[in-house]
C-alpha cells in the first residue's frame, strides 16, 4: 500500500473527517458540492508544502479553531523490506536508510512506527505551516517515494501527451553519477559518425555557443529513457491525436497514464496515489466499462496470487486509484471486476449542516447472484437522494406518474425500485452503510397469514419479519431510548397464533381492529428498519372508502368515451334490427335482462347504426347506475373491498380471488358481487385491469385533475388529496421529511 490513511480536520467543509483502508482502486461518490472537490484540493496542498511551493492555503471549516490540519499515514511496510533485504544498497536507498530510519531500522523516528509513518502539516491562521517531521530530507523521500499524480478530465490537453513523459520519469529510480557526458557522446559518435566525428563535433558547436543550465535528475532520466525508444509522438493504433475525437483521446489518455503506473511500479519501491477526477465525461458509458476493463486486465495480468510464484507476477503493492465520478456505470464496473479483498472501496460523501461526512460503503458482495445481476440501474441506487424499494410493477407506475410528481415535486429526487431479497439484501443502505434515507413498501401479505382452517392469525418470518426484528431489541433495558420500541415490538407479536373469528362478511375480522393494528406496526418498523405496509395491499392506497366517489365517477367517464362498434355484444342475426327492438321496447327496469341479452362473449364485427352505438353506449351506463343502486346495500367498506378485489387487491384478511380460502370465507354475495362488477363494467370498459394494464395511470390522472379543479383558498391540493388517499398521502409525507 501507499497510504494508509488521510485525515483532515477543520479544512474547507471537513470538520474532522477521515478515510482509511484504502484498497487499490478506490471509488468517492456523492452529490455535486458535498467535498468531493475538496477533498482534492486538501490533498494538492499537502503536497505542494511537501515539495516546498509557495501556494494560498486552504479556508478553515470553522472560525473558532486557528488551526488546520492535514495527516496522511503511509505504508512503509514495502519500503523497510527492500531496505532491510538489500544488502548492496544504492546511494538513494543509504539516503533513505540513514533519514528515514535514523541509521537504524529498530529505532525509528517520532513519526514512523514498524509498518507506517505518519506525517501531519498544520496550518495557522497567519498562513504559516508546521510540520510534524522538521527533517525536510524525510518529507522530500516522502514526495519522491510516494508522489501524487491528478488527472483532470476537464483539463486535459487532448491533443499532447508530453505530461505522460513527466509521469514515467518520476517512476524510476536510476543511478545516474556514474554516466559521464563525454562518454556518451563519443558512443553515438562512434555509432553514427564513426569516420568523421561529425555528431561530436555538431554537439561542441552547439555547446560553445548556447548557455544551459544542467538537467535537473527527472530531465536527465526521461532523455535516457526516450533515446532506448523508436520514437516519443503518441498516437491511437497508429492515427495521429488530431484525428481522433476528444472522447477517444480522454478515454485512451486515462487507459495508458494508469497502465503505465500499475506496470512501471511492478518493480519499484515507488507507491504512487493517483486521483482521477470524473473519467466519465465524453465518454460513451460502454467506453466507460471499456477502460476499466482494460486497466483491469493490466491490473489482474501483474498481480501476484496466493499461487506459486509466476513469470511477471509481483507481490509489490499496487499504486492506490483513487476515482472520483457520478457515473453508476463506472461504479457498476469497478465493483463486479475489483471484486476480491482489497481490490476496491467505495466512500460516499455526503453535506450536512455545512460539513463533509465521509462513510465507507460496504460493497463487497458474497452472494454472486447479486453481482451476476448487478447493474447500472442497481450502482444508481448508491447516487440517489431517497430509495423507494417497492415490490411490484403496480408500485412503479404508481410512484412515477407524471401528475402525481407535478403536485408532489419530493418524488422527482426519489429512485423508485423494484427489487427481491437478494437485492434487498445488498442495496439497502442499512445494509451497504450508505447515509440515503429510503423506505421499503410491502404488502402486509409480507408480515401476515390468516389461515382459515384454523382460524388464526400468524406474523410470517418473511420478508417482514417481526420475530428477526424483535431479538434486536430484547436483551434492552428499561433506561435505554430503545427500551419502548421492545415494548411495541412484543405488544404487536403477542397476536401471533391467536384464533381469530372473522366478520359476516368474511372480509375483516369480528373484534379484532386490523387496521390500528397495522398502523401500529407501521409506527415500529418505520423506525426499526423503514419499512412501511398498506393494509393490505398497494391497491388500497388508491381504492377505499375515503376515495369512492372518485373511483365511481373514474368507471363512469370511462363508460362515456365507449364506441359501441367496440363493444361485444351479440353477433347473431341481424344485430341492427335486434337493438332496434330493445331500443323501441326500453325499459329501465328491465336494465339487467337488456344488458346481458346485448353484452355477450361474442364479438360482432359488422356495421352497427350511429343510433344504435349511442343506444349501446347508454345501455351499458344504465347498467353501471343500476349496480351502483344494486350495491346500496353494502358499507363503503365493503363496497370499497368488491372494487379491490375486482382489481385484483385483497381484503383485510388478505385473501384476493385466486386465494385458496376465498371461496370459504367471503360471503357469497361479496364474490357475486365482484363478478358482476368484473364481467359487466371493468372487462368491458378501455382499460386493461390487471396488475400491469394502466388503470392506476387512468384512475390517478383522472382524479389529480379533478381534485385541481377542486382547489380553493381554503382547501389546498395536498388537504384534498391526504382526504382521499390518506394513506399514500402519509408515505408521501414520510418520503418528504426524509429528503428535506
Amino acid at each position: 500500500m501507499s497510504i494508509k490513511s488521510i485525515r483532515i480536520v477543520n479544512i474547507l467543509s471537513f470538520e474532522d473527517s477521515i478515510i482509511s483502508d484504502f484498497a487499490d482502486f478506490n471509488c468517492i461518490i456523492g452529490k455535486n458540492n458535498v467535498g468531493k472537490s475538496n477533498f482534492l484540493k486538501t490533498l494538492q496542498f499537502f503536497y505542494t508544502q511537501l515539495n516546498s511551493e509557495k501556494v494560498v492555503h486552504p479556508s478553515f471549516n470553522s472560525n473558532y479553531s486557528s488551526t488546520g490540519t492535514i495527516t496522511i499515514t503511509y505504508d512503509t511496510t514495502k519500503l523497510e523490506s527492500v531496505i532491510r533485504s538489500n544488502k548492496s544498497k544504492s546511494n538513494y536507498q543509504k539516503h533513505i536508510y540513514s533519514s528515514l530510519f535514523k541509521g537504524d531500522l529498530l529505532l525509528f523516528s517520532k513519526n514512523i512506527t514498524r509498518g507506517e509513518y505518519k506525517l501531519t502539516l498544520t496550518i495557522s491562521r497567519d498562513g504559516s505551516i508546521n510540520w510534524s517531521e522538521k527533517d525536510i530530507r524525510v518529507r522530500k523521500i516522502l514526495y519522491r517515494i510516494y508522489p501524487l499524480f491528478h488527472i483532470d478530465t476537464r483539463r486535459i490537453d487532448l491533443y499532447d501527451w508530453d505530461q505522460l513523459w513527466m509521469t514515467v520519469s518520476q517512476l524510476k529510480f536510476l543511478n545516474t553519477k556514474k554516466l559521464n557526458t563525454e562518454q556518451i557522446v563519443d558512443f553515438f559518435d562512434e555509432k553514427v559518425s564513426s569516420n568523421s566525428s561529425s555528431y561530436k563535433e555538431y554537439v561542441e558547436i552547439i555547446g560553445e555557443l548556447t548557455k544551459t543550465s544542467p538537467y535537473n535528475y527527472q530531465d536527465l532520466i526521461l532523455n535516457y529513457i526516450k533515446v532506448g525508444l523508436r520514437g516519443h509522438t503518441f498516437n491511437i493504433n497508429g492515427n495521429s491525436l488530431n484525428s481522433q475525437s476528444d472522447g477517444t483521446n480522454s478515454h485512451k489518455f486515462i487507459e495508458l497514464f494508469i497502465s503505465l503506473i500499475i506496470t512501471l511500479t511492478r518493480r519499484e519501491f515507488i507507491t504512487p496515489i493517483v486521483f482521477i477526477d470524473e473519467p466519465e465525461l465524453g465518454l460513451h458509458p460502454k467506453l466507460n466499462e471499456q477502460l476499466f476493463n482494460n486497466i483491469y486486465k493490466i491490473y489482474k495480468s501483474l498481480k501476484k496470487g496466493e499461487e506459486q510464484k509466476k513469470l511477471k507476477k509481483y507481490a509489490t503493492p499496487n499504486p492506490k486509484i483513487i476515482v472520483t465520478t457520478h457515473s453508476p456505470n463506472i461504479l457498476k464496473t469497478i465493483v463486479k471486476l475489483f471484486k476480491d479483498e482489497g481490490e476496491h472501496s467505495v466512500q460516499h460523501f455526503t453535506f450536512k449542516n455545512k460539513k463533509t461526512k465521509i462513510t465507507k460503503l460496504n460493497t463487497t458482495f458474497k452472494d454472486k447472484r447479486f453481482l451476476n445481476i448487478f447493474g447500472d440501474t442497481e450502482a444508481r441506487l448508491y447516487f440517489s437522494e431517497f430509495i423507494l424499494f417497492v415490490e411490484g410493477e403496480t408500485e412503479l407506475e404508481l410512484f412515477g406518474n407524471l401528475n402525481l410528481i407535478s403536485h408532489f415535486p419530493c418524488l422527482s429526487r426519489v429512485d423508485v425500485s423494484k427489487v427481491n431479497e437478494v437485492m434487498l439484501k445488498a442495496l439497502s443502505p442499512r445494509t451497504s452503510n450508505a447515509s440515503i434515507p429510503f423506505m421499503t413498501l410491502y404488502d402486509a401479505d409480507k408480515m401476515l397469514s390468516y389461515n382459515g382452517d384454523d382460524n388464526t392469525l400468524s406474523l410470517l418470518e418473511k420478508e417482514v419479519n417481526l420475530h428477526k426484528i424483535y431479538k434486536r431489541y430484547k436483551l434492552k433495558t428499561y433506561f435505554s431510548k430503545d427500551y419502548q420500541t421492545k415494548v411495541d415490538l412484543k405488544r404487536l407479536l403477542s397476536i401471533h397464533g391467536s384464533q381469530l373469528n372473522l366478520s359476516k362478511n368474511g372480509i375483516t375480522y369480528d373484534k379484532f381492529n386490523y387496521r390500528k393494528f397495522i398502523d401500529n406496526c407501521n409506527k415500529t418498523l418505520i423506525k426499526t428498519d423503514r419499512i412501511y405496509l398498506p393494509h393490505s395491499t398497494i391497491e388500497e392506497l388508491l381504492i377505499s372508502e375515503h376515495s369512492l366517489e372518485l373511483m365511481y365517477e373514474w368507471l363512469y367517464s370511462n363508460a362515456k368515451k365507449l364506441n359501441g362498434d367496440v363493444l361485444k355484444i351479440d353477433g347473431k342475426g341481424d344485430i341492427n334490427k335486434k337493438l332496434n327492438g330493445f331500443r323501441e321496447r326500453f325499459c329501465v327496469s328491465k336494465i339487467f335482462f337488456i344488458f346481458r341479452n346485448i353484452f355477450t362473449d361474442k364479438e360482432y364485427n359488422g356495421q352497427i347504426s350511429d343510433e344504435n352505438k349511442k343506444f349501446v353506449n347508454y345501455v351499458f351506463r344504465r347498467n353501471m347506475v343500476a349496480l351502483a343502486r344494486k350495491y346500496s346495500v353494502f358499507s363503503d367498506f365493503e363496497k370499497a373491498t368488491i372494487l379491490r378485489l375486482a382489481l385484483n387487491g385483497k381484503t383485510h384478511t388478505l385473501f384476493s380471488t385466486s386465494s385458496k380460502h376465498y371461496g370459504l370465507v367471503v360471503s357469497e354475495d361479496i364474490r357475486k358481487a365482484v363478478d358482476e362488477l368484473k364481467s359487466d363494467c371493468l372487462s368491458r370498459l378501455p382499460i386493461q385491469v390487471g396488475k400491469t394494464g394502466g388503470w392506476v395511470t387512468s384512475f390517478l390522472d383522472y382524479s389529480i385533475e379533478k381534485l385541481a379543479k377542486s382547489v380553493d383558498e381554503e382547501n389546498s391540493f395536498e388537504h384534498l388529496f391526504s382526504c382521499k388517499f390518506p394513506t399514500l398521502s402519509v408515505i408521501l409525507k414520510e418520503i418528504s421529511n426524509s429528503i428535506d
